[in-house]
């Protein structure tokens, strides 16, 4: 089991491992050393056919692609109710989510979107614009129905 996290200080990776994870990539992380973690922990680089090479017009490509637009309506219906709720915890959580993933399997105008959202939800002056951040979470939305 492999974490991917944005949190790699030493205390972080103790925790991972004493929570049974065999390793960690810190985000942002770029293919590379995605494929050469997870061979790492398979232990044998030659039952891992995955390069980033075979990714660029690959059916593994086409399928994590795939699995991720699955997953569309789910961050529709939670980033759509954190919305509607004003749980902007939720959101920025759900967001930086989507955001990760979108732009690792190039959904990049999604994952530009999502990195705006998550921009206006820090806090200026102590206070969220909810106006300013208001048409992007509807575009959000909107890409997230197509």
């Amino acid at each position: 089991m492999i974490a991917l996290t944005a949190n790699v200080m030493s205390d972080d990776v103790e925790r991972y491992k004493a929570a049974g994870f065999d390793d960690y990539i810190g985000k942002p992380f770029e293919l590379q050393q995605f494929v050469d973690t997870v061979a790492r922990c398979l232990g044998d680089k030659q039952t891992l056919a995955l390069t980033p090479e075979s990714l660029q017009d690959n059916a593994a490509e086409t399928d994590l692609k795939a699995m991720l637009k699955q997953r569309f309506p789910d961050y529709l219906q939670s980033i759509e109710s954190s919305w509607r709720e004003m749980n902007l915890g939720l959101l920025k959580h759900e967001v930086h989510q989507l955001k990760g993933a979108a732009l690792l399997f190039e959904f990049p105008v999604i994952g530009d979107v999502c990195r705006d959202i998550e921009a206006g939800l820090v806090p200026r002056d102590g206070q969220i614009n909810i106006a300013a951040i208001a048409p992007k979470v509807e575009a959000l939305l909107a890409l997230l129905q197509d």
